[in-house]
């Protein structure tokens, strides 16, 4: 069986236009939904920088060793060294281990599909396109569905994986004299590989290689079901969180601004570092995807007012004005006015003073005070 199958269809030219109309009001819908799901995503953005702006003001950072009760429901900064006593085991593979996490990875050596297209028009309008199926094979960490494939004779893959991934996690870890919630140990993800060094005789057809499990005959040569499994372990190491202090324990931080504030870094990190390290950006003016749309759209239209209004009154008027160019990501930076004439505006006609203000804000040039 050839692992590439080629088949070839035609389309008639009202079959395509049928298709480019369904297209037409597929994307019409799009656009339509897209909007509000753009606003609200961005008024979210807008909350949540708004939201770290104020905790940054407010944040204070307290000692691990003890849990002072005065600070329940402010908003803390602490840093220390995790612990736990709980000890996970993977009874299968015969391991035993004092962490945080212990994770098994498990891969299938797997038929995969990968489908090409090409398309030629013909004449008359029609579209003969070309639909090309490779078949090879590869390491998958999930089970592959080969009754799924164009062509599946010849590459079917096993029904089931030999072993599952899993992950157990401790329930009991410390940061200093603070527990951490379920859901702040499952933020720790700061893993090392766990290299085996025995395998348990119960294990029938499986064999290690460079502290790997390997399930098949040859490694250096792996057939379609063979398996590998690794491991990994998150074990206790440097922490700080920047959340409210709930007890002894922490819980999200309500900012007045309507977002919630909770940063974990694997790493001894001051409250201000963790604040200018957070996903969002912190800044008063915030230069969301449409404001900079709606800001690149205005700049454009008071610079070109304000040029044009300029242009006309030079050939009646002596300006001062001197204009020139400057760049500024890319956008033409209009600099309306020479040094000494900052203050002297009193020249411009009228209607071009209120654009040429609005393009000097927008470009960041200083405006100056009309007399």
């Amino acid at each position: 069986m050839p692992d590439r199958v080629s088949v070839t269809t035609s389309q008639s030219w009202f079959s395509r236009l049928a298709d480019s109309i369904k297209s037409v009001v597929f994307g019409l819908v799009l656009f339509v939904v897209g909007f509000p799901l753009l606003f609200w995503n961005e008024g979210r953005a807008v909350k949540t920088a708004r939201s770290l702006t104020e905790g940054a003001g407010v944040v204070m950072s307290v000692s691990p060793d003890a849990v002072d009760h005065a600070n329940d429901g402010k908003l803390v900064h602490v840093s220390a060294f995790t612990a736990t006593d709980d000890v996970l085991v993977d009874d299968t593979f015969g391991i035993s281990e004092n962490a945080i996490q212990l994770a098994r990875h498990v891969e299938m050596y797997q038929w995969v599909e990968d489908e090409s297209s090409t398309s030629e028009t013909k004449l008359g309008g029609s579209k003969e396109t070309t639909t090309t199926y490779d078949y090879s094979t590869e390491w998958k960490p999930s089970l592959v569905d080969s009754s799924d494939f164009h062509s599946p004779d010849g590459h079917e893959n096993p029904n089931a994986m030999p072993y599952e991934g899993r992950t157990e996690w401790a329930t009991n870890v410390s940061l200093g004299a603070f527990t951490l919630a379920e859901s702040q140990i499952r933020d720790l993800d700061n893993s090392e590989s766990l290299r085996l060094s025995s395998l348990p005789s119960s294990l029938q057809g499986s064999k290690l290689h460079d502290g790997d499990v390997y399930v098949g005959a040859d490694f250096e040569s792996p057939s379609v079901g063979d398996a590998r499994v690794k491991f990994s372990v998150v074990r206790p190491g440097s922490v700080s969180v920047v959340a409210q202090q709930a007890g002894s324990s922490f819980s999200p931080y309500s900012a007045e601004a309507g977002g919630q504030v909770f940063l974990l870094q694997e790493a001894i990190v001051s409250a201000d570092a963790m604040f200018e390290t957070a996903p969002f950006e912190r800044d008063d003016d915030v230069d969301s995807a449409l404001g900079r749309l709606f800001r690149d759209v205005l700049r454009s239209r008071h610079v070109i007012r304000a040029d044009r209004r300029l242009w006309r009154c030079r050939s009646t008027r002596r300006s001062r004005a001197r204009r020139g160019n400057r760049y500024r990501g890319g956008l033409s930076r209009r600099v309306f006015c020479d040094r000494n004439d900052r203050g002297r505006m009193d020249h411009l006609p009228p209607g071009a003073w209120h654009h040429l203000v609005v393009a000097r804000r927008w470009c960041g040039v200083p405006v100056g005070a009309r007399r």
